[in-house]
This record gives C-alpha cells, sequence and structure tokens, in this order.
C-alpha cells in the first residue's frame, strides 16, 4: 500500500510547482488584507484537484497494469481513500500556515479560523464521499459534472433556507432555541454535526467504491 501512495504522489509531481505558485498567491494576497481564509478557500480547491488527477493514470490503462501484478483491488481503493487523508492534511496544513504567516504579519488571529478549518475538512470530505464512487463508476469526467451539482446544491439549500425562514412556526422554534444557546454555539453545533456527517458518508463512499471496483472490468 506504501508503494501505491507514493505512485499517487509521483502522479501528482509534475503538477505541484503550479499548485505551489498559486498557493504563495494567494497567501500573498490574503496575509496583505490581513485575511487568511484566501489561502483556506485555495487549498480545498487544490486539494480536490489533487485527488482528481490521481484517477487519471487509472484510467489511462493503469488499473489494469497494477492488477496484472501482486496488488489487489482492495488495496487500490484503500489507498485511494488513504490519499483522500493526505489530501485533507494538505489543507489543514496550507491554511495553518497561512494563518500563522497573518498573525506574524498582522498581530492578530482570525477568531473563527478554528470553525472555519473544520467546515473547510468537512466540505472536502463530503465532496471527496460523493465524488470518488462517482468516479470509479462513471468515470472522470461525468464526475466533474457532479462536481459541479454539488457547487450549485449549496446554493439551492441557502434559497430554500431563506424560503423556510420565512415560516412563523419555524421562527418561533429558532426564538426559542435563542433561549436556550447563543448564537456561536448553535452554529458550532450545525458545523460539527455536518463534519461528522461527511466523515460518516467517507465511510459509507468507501465501501460503495470496494463493491463497485470489485466489478469493473479492466
Amino acid at each position: 500500500m506504501k508503494g501505491l501512495l507514493l505512485m499517487n504522489c509521483y502522479n501528482m509531481k509534475m503538477y505541484l510547482r503550479q499548485y505551489l505558485i498559486l498557493l504563495v498567491i494567494f497567501l500573498v494576497f490574503g496575509v496583505s488584507t490581513g485575511n487568511s481564509f484566501y489561502i483556506m478557500g485555495m487549498s480545498l480547491v487544490v486539494g480536490i484537484n489533487i485527488s482528481f488527477l490521481t484517477f487519471s493514470f487509472g484510467e489511462a490503462g493503469g488499473y489494469a497494469y497494477l492488477l496484472s501484478g501482486p496488488v489487489t483491488r482492495k488495496a487500490i481503493v484503500q489507498t485511494k481513500y488513504l490519499f483522500q487523508l493526505v489530501g485533507a492534511a494538505f489543507i489543514l496544513l496550507c491554511s495553518g500556515v497561512g494563518e500563522l504567516f497573518n498573525r506574524l504579519v498582522t498581530g492578530r488571529a482570525e477568531e473563527t479560523w478554528l470553525l472555519s478549518i473544520i467546515s473547510i475538512l468537512g466540505i472536502y470530505f463530503l465532496f471527496m464521499g460523493i465524488l470518488v464512487p462517482v468516479t470509479y463508476r462513471y468515470g472522470t469526467e461525468k464526475a466533474r459534472i457532479v462536481s459541479i451539482g454539488i457547487i450549485a446544491a449549496p446554493m439551492i439549500l441557502v434559497f430554500l433556507g431563506a424560503r423556510l425562514m420565512q415560516i412563523p412556526i419555524l421562527l418561533e422554534i429558532l426564538d426559542r432555541l435563542s433561549w436556550l444557546f447563543t448564537q456561536e454555539q448553535m452554529v458550532f453545533f450545525i458545523v460539527l454535526v455536518i463534519f461528522v456527517a461527511s466523515v460518516l458518508i467517507m465511510g459509507v463512499s468507501y465501501l460503495i467504491s470496494m463493491r463497485i471496483f470489485e466489478k469493473t472490468e479492466f
């Protein structure tokens, strides 16, 4: 499995320089504006793109080549999901570096940084939890179309949420909850629920991907 993980890292090596340049640009821009969220958001985009790149080798005949040797289908899928954890660590590292430079330059810390990074990681796990099995089943190109739908989904939910907020009974429920919890506590609870749900989705995604890959002919 270590060899498969290194193979994925080598496959993205040719793109690493341009991604690092892009991240440095956003890091400088974020520090200059006193906002470390720029590098956080861009690291999410880069992390997702890197994960997509690892599928290109497989679709170009890499899976057939790997399976001709002493490599099991289970090991290939496990490595792919382990690489998603590497992507999450990459996002966390870039975001941490951005926040560190922001503190050194501006002398102040982002109070909502921890909450924001939990949200970003939750989005990443949710995104990849859906896209990995879709990519195994339909290929990279169709998965990119699905990714557009995933991006559009929050916008639709926000629109629907705004409509729901106009319902009197929901306003009454929220008003009562405001007596029990502060706004910060409610936001933290919602973000935590989304993060845990995203991790659980990743677990279900792994089982689905395993089943799809076991039945795929190369």
